[in-house]
């Protein structure tokens, strides 16, 4: 009787080990299948967050590139039209300067023709 008695306690304390260790290993598979999916849940946010942050600076790249080619152009017909400003006033200046040399041309001639006496 003791040896079944003593069989019947290992056979109990076997079952007892059994059903912890399948109720330890069922809470761990449970409590790690929960932080697979909340780590899932992070890295997808986490991803999305970073293509909305990708997006938004290409977005001012275009932005600052289209800036930057607007003010070049700006630039460029300011200096354009300062440049052909300054043409038309030093043509003026220079059409002026002829016409004083001219001047000056004559006077010369006639005070070398009269002697550079006044009438």
């Amino acid at each position: 009787m003791n040896n079944q008695i003593i069989i019947s306690l290992i056979f109990q304390t076997v079952g007892t080990v059994l059903s912890v260790v399948t109720i330890v290993w069922r809470v761990q598979s449970t409590q790690t299948k929960k932080h697979q999916e909340e780590l899932e849940r992070l890295s997808k946010a986490f991803k999305d967050e970073l293509s909305s942050v990708k997006t938004e600076v290409k977005d001012y790249e275009d932005l600052r590139r289209r800036g930057d080619h607007a003010l070049h152009e700006r630039m460029n017909n300011l200096e354009s039209g300062i440049y052909k400003e300054i043409n038309a006033r030093l043509s003026h200046i220079e059409g002026q300067l002829k016409g004083v040399n001219n001047i000056t041309r004559l006077m010369e001639e006639w005070l070398i023709e009269n002697g550079g006496k006044l009438k």
